[in-house]
């Protein structure tokens, strides 16, 4: 790939000693790369394996070599933001102790070989603005570890997979510009561990909400628990606080909900201060407050 050695590297014969061996992180050190890290502990320390290859933003040109292939010990593997080109290497499928896969920002061309369907253990897997066209292959549905997915910014064709939704613990999907076909959201149903969704410039035939909502459970407990929560924030912040709010808006959009469905009262722009000496007044406000948060739970979650 023409390219030279970091001062790093000890050149002189066995690349698996020095910072390939040590503790010295590589990942996150730009003065370390290109990078390998190696494993020594095989037939009882005698032999040692490269586990993790990183050519990082180096400008490398060409085609990733087929010989990469012989490197079944990589797990982690990132040759991302080079010019590379052609098509991507249908031999990185035999690279099955993969966990991490970073392409991303490069020049190939021609559809995503459906051999990395093989990569069974990977759990990130980078590709986003690498120049690949087609569908995404069908193979991807084997890749149950996966918790990562960047593919935006390419050409594929077709729709968004439906087969995304047995990838249940996805936590981290991008895809983007994928607008020749019309895509639905119902892959979202079981993607129960989803931090983040982008979607961007695609055409989608339904509604993300609806589709979400419906992978919520909201049985009574868990209602309880949202009004029992949005109480105990209103009492903090009439009793508690040092100084005494009054939200004065209290409805179900000013109401969010983390991943935990733990309530976060938000919005406080008709929130009024009050002085901390109560009054018969104050009183009454306090008890038609409770009237309206029980009101709220039965009718609003």
């Amino acid at each position: 790939m023409g390219l030279r050695a970091s001062p790093a590297w000890n050149i002189s014969g066995e690349p698996c000693s020095g910072v390939a061996i040590d503790a010295t992180d590589v990942d996150n050190n730009p003065n370390i790369n290109p990078a390998i890290k190696c494993d020594c502990s095989y037939n009882n320390s005698t032999v040692c394996h490269i586990t993790k290859l990183k050519v990082y933003a180096l400008n490398v040109v060409g085609q990733i070599p087929d010989e990469l292939q012989n490197f079944t010990y990589l797990n982690n593997l990132t040759v991302a933001i080079n010019p590379l080109s052609r098509t991507l290497p249908k031999e990185l499928g035999n690279l099955t102790n993969l966990i991490s896969l970073g392409i991303s920002l490069n020049n190939f061309i021609g559809e995503l070989p459906p051999e990395l369907g093989n990569l069974a253990k990977l759990e990130q897997l980078y590709f986003d603005s690498s120049g690949f066209s087609g569908p995404f292959p069908s193979t991807f549905s084997n890749i149950k570890n996966l918790k990562i997915l960047w593919a935006s910014d390419n050409d594929f064709t077709g729709k968004i997979p439906d087969y995304f939704g047995s990838l249940t613990k996805l936590q981290d999907l991008r895809i983007g510009d994928i607008v020749n076909g019309s895509s639905s959201l119902s892959f979202v149903h079981n993607l129960t561990a989803l931090n983040f969704l982008i979607l961007r410039n695609c055409r989608i035939s339904d509604n993300l909400a609806t589709k979400w909502d419906s992978g919520l459970s909201l049985n009574w407990p868990t209602r309880f628990e949202i009004i029992l929560g949005i109480a105990r924030g209103l009492t903090y912040l009439h009793e508690e606080s040092s100084i005494c709010i009054v939200h004065r808006d209290i409805k179900a959009s000013n109401v969010l909900l983390d991943t935990d469905l733990t309530p976060k009262i938000s919005d406080f722009g008709l929130a009024k201060l009050f002085d901390e000496n109560k009054t018969h007044a104050w009183e009454l406000y306090e008890r038609d407050q409770a009237l309206r948060i029980l009101r709220f739970g039965l009718q609003s979650i």
